[in-house]
């Protein structure tokens, strides 16, 4: 373990695969398949976004 308590890669890649940062309507819609419709009318950063990439 490193000094913050993380595993190294081999065991920190048993538990987390991927991860994305995406603030955009046209990335969460292309890689995250979030609606359009969701992120027009809400927004990329709204609960209802949010529900749609769990």
């Amino acid at each position: 373990m490193d000094r913050y308590g993380a595993g190294g890669e081999s065991e920190t890649s048993l538990f987390y695969s991927s991860g994305f940062i995406t603030y955009t309507n046209p990335t969460k819609h292309r890689a995250l398949n979030v609606s359009m419709k969701i992120l027009e009318r809400y927004t990329a950063v709204s609960e209802a976004a949010v529900s749609e990439m769990a």
